[in-house]
């Protein structure tokens, strides 16, 4: 009788998660366990959805109250309170429209920047810029309108420095990671995380 041959060993999972004081990170078979730091909130939310993107001061408010920071202290403060009031239907339908119409223009201008269509690139970049200036000025944190320009900056500059902070301290211990993430983390007005192929995550 032949021997059955054994199964395939599965690929190792991809973890992003804290535990305890510490936070665990897999990637590639490879395991590091580091010590907390605002920016992995952040990194949390963007791979529970790849290719999703958040508006800054969303993302500031969902990290802020979720989640242990380099004290292991969970904060509930201000962002909480913003989240509290939430919006009529209208206001929730008309972001949502605009985030769909941006994603639609980066569709069509990867499509014209291909085809050398210099005329449609410029008409749609022109677009994508009005979208983005109309979300920036029109809506921010947890849903709630009117959000100033001046605190949309503020928030990128906070987001975009922690991001940075947390990918610093993944590339002393987990290169493979860092290297994954740099590529693939975009950080801007928005932030998203775009991986080339489907990577899947216990977030």
């Amino acid at each position: 009788m032949r021997p059955v041959p054994s199964p395939r060993k599965p690929l190792a999972s991809n973890f992003f998660h804290p535990e305890g004081e510490y936070w665990t990170v897999s990637y590639e078979g490879i395991v590091s366990r580091l010590r907390p730091t605002k920016g992995f909130l952040h990194l949390a939310c963007l791979l529970r959805e790849p290719g999703r993107e958040f508006h800054v001061p969303d993302l500031l408010a969902m990290a802020d109250h979720e989640g242990p920071t380099e004290q292991g202290v969970h904060h509930e403060a201000t962002p909480r309170t913003v989240l509290s009031g939430m919006p009529s239907l209208p206001d929730q339908q008309a972001r949502e429209s605009y985030r769909q119409r941006l994603q639609s223009l980066r569709s069509e201008l990867a499509e014209a920047e291909q085809l050398n269509d210099l005329g449609r690139v410029a008409a749609l970049r022109a677009e994508e810029q009005f979208v983005i200036r109309e979300l920036s000025a029109a809506y921010g944190v947890g849903f709630h309108a009117r959000t100033s320009s001046s605190e949309i900056e503020k928030a990128r500059k906070a987001v975009a420095y922690r991001i940075r902070t947390a990918l610093e301290k993944i590339k002393k211990s987990h290169p493979p990671l860092w290297r994954h993430l740099f590529v693939t983390i975009k950080t801007g007005v928005f932030c998203s995380y775009n991986p080339e192929k489907p990577t899947s995550w216990e977030v």
